[in-house]
């Protein structure tokens, strides 16, 4: 019987520490109690043990304080967090984007314990998202605003103008004479 218990440990030990998310366990402080090989290797590292060595904190990966102080709060009021996204710093100060999946361990007083979860690096997720944003924001071509954000802040402005005397904004419009013509005979990207 000790035998299986054995065997069983060994085999979940084995899924833990190779999981492809980077799985982990940290005290309320941060301080790293066991996590993945993954979790290394998202911030840089090339063990788990030289992450522990060299870092010791997993919150201290993350760039800004307060981001650690906002996963914490909703780990209190809420036990459990799902797809926190942050900007964290991988080993030589490099930036990494992750997305941090977390849950309290609580004990019969519900006074948090420790903290399991995982973390997976999305930062080409995050600059795809970036480049999405500025492509709706702004002309590829020109680099100029986009007519889906002029409208925006124009609405924006003339609501503040409604709200505050004291704001004032102009408009300048200019026509550019036989564009038309151009786009027409030349084609739309001539034009541009």
């Amino acid at each position: 019987r000790e035998d299986k218990l054995l065997r069983a440990r060994d085999k979940y030990r084995t899924l833990y520490e190779n999981a492809p998310e980077g799985l982990f366990e940290v005290n309320t402080e941060g301080d790293l109690m066991g996590g993945s090989h993954a979790l290394a290797g998202v911030f840089g590292f090339s063990t788990l043990e030289r992450m522990r060595v060299e870092a010791g904190n997993l919150w201290a990966m993350f760039e800004e304080p307060r981001t650690y102080r906002e996963l914490m709060h909703r780990l209190d009021r809420e036990g459990l967090v799902e797809g926190f996204k942050v900007r964290g710093l991988k080993k030589g100060a490099d930036p990494v984007w992750i997305s941090v999946n977390a849950y309290a361990v609580c004990d019969w007083a519900a006074k948090t314990q420790c903290i399991r979860g995982s973390v997976q690096d999305v930062s080409d997720q995050k600059a795809l998202e970036d480049r999405l944003a500025q492509i709706k924001d702004q002309d590829e071509l020109t680099g100029l605003m986009s007519r889906h954000m002029f409208l925006d802040m124009l609405d924006k402005s003339l609501a503040r103008a409604k709200r505050q005397e004291s704001f004032s904004f102009a408009l300048v419009s200019l026509d550019v004479e036989r564009l038309r013509m151009v786009n027409e005979s030349l084609g739309r990207k001539a034009g541009d």
